[in-house]
């Protein structure tokens, strides 16, 4: 046997032992070593991302056809309720905008999502129903579509809104 030949079955051997024991040790099941490193339950990621769904369902407080089925209020509406309700202490009012196309959509989802935030524990008297979308989240576009073009392209030396122009436009700090 030639020393290239005696080198090549030597390294072909190295290759399959160290090739059996990657296996060996990929298919171990034990994984908590990952979990020390790597925690499932608890992370502040997760609770910084639940904070945050919840100052957003509770700012909107928005129903919409989309969270019922019919009159049944759906899983993404008891989500909503859910995110809405967390943390309330029941010293103010609750209030839950319903916003449907339908005269009567109103009054046909206002008792299933009593009757949900009941189960919750929360009294009928702490809540209250609005008709309509909630008011407090418009908010004028023409201050919003003068600063678009900003945010498409080239920036412009000029801005094409102002406050004698456009009702409601607040100018930009950052670029004035």
């Amino acid at each position: 046997m030639t020393r290239t030949e005696t080198k090549c079955r030597l390294t072909m051997l190295t290759t399959a032992v160290a090739g059996t024991l990657l296996l060996a040790a990929g298919c171990e099941s034990d994984q908590s070593a990952m979990n020390e490193f790597f925690p499932q339950k608890n992370r502040a990621t997760h609770a910084f991302a639940a904070a945050h769904a919840q100052a957003g369902a509770r700012s909107d407080a928005t129903l919409q056809a989309m969270h019922f089925d019919g009159a049944a209020l759906n899983s993404l509406g008891q989500d909503k309720l859910d995110l809405m309700t967390e943390h309330y202490d029941g010293r103010a009012n609750l209030t839950v905008y319903l916003d449907f196309r339908e005269a009567d959509g109103m009054e046909a989802r206002r008792e299933p999502v009593l009757a949900y935030l009941r189960e919750r524990g929360l009294a009928e008297g702490n809540v209250k129903f609005v008709a309509g979308p909630n008011p407090n989240l418009n908010s004028p576009a023409a201050g919003h579509m003068a600063r678009l073009e900003r945010t498409e392209g080239q920036a412009t030396s000029g801005g094409s809104g102002s406050e004698q122009s456009t009702p409601g436009f607040k100018p930009d700090p950052m670029t004035k």
